[in-house]
């Protein structure tokens, strides 16, 4: 299959966000204050004129927060965090529940923004595929073609987003993990997410 891809596609993209994390009349937070959603849709050609269609969907909301900086030009944040993913498309499928306690820090100079975050936590219940998946029972559910493996797992995640007033937005995340898997293989998976994004406004620039 992979030897297949023709390597573009169509994405679209849609992201809610609920609250503000930076708001400075605001110290603490709790369930509901802040949660963002963002999902897409990936459309997939092969070189053999095959089509498929990916859905993905990732979300975050803080359960509990609190400033230890609050000032115009510098917010530290540090906060309890649940995760949801699912992310699929023509090389890798990864889902997981995940609870993370992490540090957020953001300033302000002349020409630029910097965001940096970095989390660890545990996932209660974490998929991912593999090509060393044993099948379950073949003879009893011949149809039955299980490609993934499933267990709980640690995740760390570092993310970095740079915004300038005149050239736009860059924004990169990095997840490691680390799943025990409990189906077939038995064993640990190591799973590694890179991503990246520049995003420029055409209008309404200052």
């Amino acid at each position: 299959m992979i030897g297949n891809m023709k390597g573009t596609g169509l994405i679209l993209n849609a992201e809610i966000y609920y609250g503000d994390l930076f708001i400075r009349s605001q110290n603490t937070f709790g369930p509901f204050d802040y949660f963002k959603i963002s999902s897409w849709i990936n459309f997939s050609d092969y070189l053999s004129g095959n089509k498929d269609t990916y859905f993905n969907l990732s979300s975050e909301a803080i359960i509990l927060g609190s400033k230890i900086t609050n000032r115009p030009d510098k917010t530290e944040l540090i906060s309890l965090t649940q995760h949801y993913d699912f992310i699929h498309n023509d090389i890798f499928k990864i889902g997981s529940i995940v609870l993370t306690v992490g540090w957020t820090y953001r300033q302000t100079f002349n020409h630029v923004r910097v965001l940096s975050s970095s989390k660890i936590g545990v996932v209660l219940f974490g998929s991912g595929n593999s090509e060393l998946v044993v099948p379950v029972l073949p003879d009893v559910f011949p149809e039955f073609e299980r490609d993934y493996f499933y267990g709980q797992r640690f995740m760390a995640e570092l993310e970095f987003v740079a915004s300038y007033r005149k050239l736009g937005t860059l924004a990169t995340d990095l997840n490691h993990c680390i799943i025990f898997s409990k189906s077939q293989p038995k064993g640990i998976e190591n799973l590694d997410l890179i991503r990246a994004k520049y995003l420029y406004a055409i209008g309404n620039r200052e």
